[in-house]
């Protein structure tokens, strides 16, 4: 028994459907999903089940590896796996004409492996710039951190002592000198 999208959008789900055999049980679900949109009569029908019932259009590469198309219309038009152009089998169109896309037939088998090991080695040279600047970040809020923390203890240290906060650190690095001035601080003036 075989099954057209035609057949399957005049039925409503009877029980001589559900023993449908094991090859066309995904019509089960287009069968419930078409009692759910209200029959045949809907609109709706044949776009929500014309993807259940017609084959997926498979891209093959000149190296030989394919790629299923996910997004599909029922005319036959679909988009690239490789790089999302539009494929229009319905204006006569046979592969994917965008030119930088990995199943373009103007590809040879050496360019295409080129091209291919031009894009792993850039995008490892990215996924390694991530990964630096990611640690370099990480470093430099320690560093951060522990540079505020000094500098609470710095001023924690001259309030009990009761020096002068303003004159509290000099130039250079980490440098502290706790000033008690007799009268008022030189940079207030």
């Amino acid at each position: 028994m075989t099954v057209t999208l035609s057949d399957v959008v005049s039925w409503r789900l009877t029980p001589d459907i559900l023993d449908l055999p094991p090859s066309q049980q995904f019509l089960r679900r287009a069968i419930a999903r078409l009692n759910e949109l209200g029959g045949e009569d809907n609109w709706r029908a044949s776009r929500v089940l014309w993807p259940l019932v017609t084959p997926v259009p498979i891209v093959t590469t000149v190296l030989g590896d394919s790629r299923a198309a996910t997004d599909f219309a029922a005319d036959g038009d679909f988009m690239c796996p490789y790089c999302t152009s539009p494929i229009f089998r319905s204006r006569g169109q046979k592969a994917c004409e965008n030119p930088a896309c990995d199943a373009n037939p103007g590809y040879t088998p050496e360019t295409l492996t080129r091209v291919r090991a031009k894009r792993e080695a850039e995008e490892k040279e990215r996924a390694e710039w991530r990964r630096n600047h990611t640690l370099a970040m990480e470093r430099i809020q320690r560093e951060n951190d522990a540079r505020r923390a000094w500098e609470q203890e710095q001023v924690a240290e001259a309030r009990k002592r009761g020096a002068c906060l303003r004159c509290l650190f000099q130039p250079g690095y980490q440098c502290v000198k706790f000033i008690k001035h007799r009268g008022l601080c030189p940079k207030e003036r």
